[in-house]
């Protein structure tokens, strides 16, 4: 069963987490390779990619758009780039220079080590991970919670989610505590 015939409506947040995941699970690495070239082409061309001195970006896993000629290019053109780490409920970003800057963490996901610097931008560019987005900019990620947490203090920070286009459907419910992205950007169109 394909996504285009789920009846998103009707399911819970867990349900189509699940019906997510599982179809992301099956595209093959060339499908991940190029829809995920083709949304970074996208993202490096955004006018707040381009005045971004700061980039919070995620190292990939798992089927996730893969980001990584994002971070290199951020680097090639002097930004900084900052990675997620996680320490029990908590979530901070910690500035990489290199992928020699990281160790696999919590859930065997790449983080920053340990001596890395923690990022402390109140203007960052801010790519998320997720699940499944709608065109408001509502966003089910993995039920952690850590990125809405994270992204509940005060910031100016600018919120975009690179997505497969199969991971926008029409409406999601949302609650009091997600937090809503700025734009989403997946290999065919630029939402919000």
């Amino acid at each position: 069963m394909g996504v285009e015939s789920l009846k998103v409506f009707q399911m819970s947040k867990k349900e189509l987490r699940k019906q997510m995941l599982e179809y992301r699970r099956g595209l093959s690495a060339e499908e991940v390779s190029k829809k995920s070239k083709s949304i970074v082409d996208k993202i490096l061309t955004t006018d707040s990619y381009k005045k971004a001195s700061c980039i919070y970006a995620y190292i990939s896993t798992r089927n996730e758009v893969d980001l990584q000629a994002l971070i290199e290019d951020a680097w090639m053109e002097g930004k900084r780039v900052a990675v997620p780490r996680v320490c029990g409920q908590d979530m901070s970003f910690y500035y990489i220079e290199s992928y020699t800057d990281l160790a696999k963490g919590n859930f065997g996901i790449w983080e920053p080590k340990e001596d890395t610097i923690r990022a402390e931008e109140k203007d960052a560019l801010v790519l998320i991970p997720g699940v499944a987005y709608d065109e408001a900019g509502n966003r089910i990620g993995y039920g952690g919670g850590y990125y809405d947490r994270y992204l509940s203090g005060v910031h100016n920070h600018y919120i975009i989610a690179p997505a497969y286009e199969f991971q926008i459907v029409d409406t999601l419910v949302s609650e009091k505590h997600d937090i809503q992205v700025d734009e989403i950007i997946s290999e065919i169109q630029d939402i919000l």
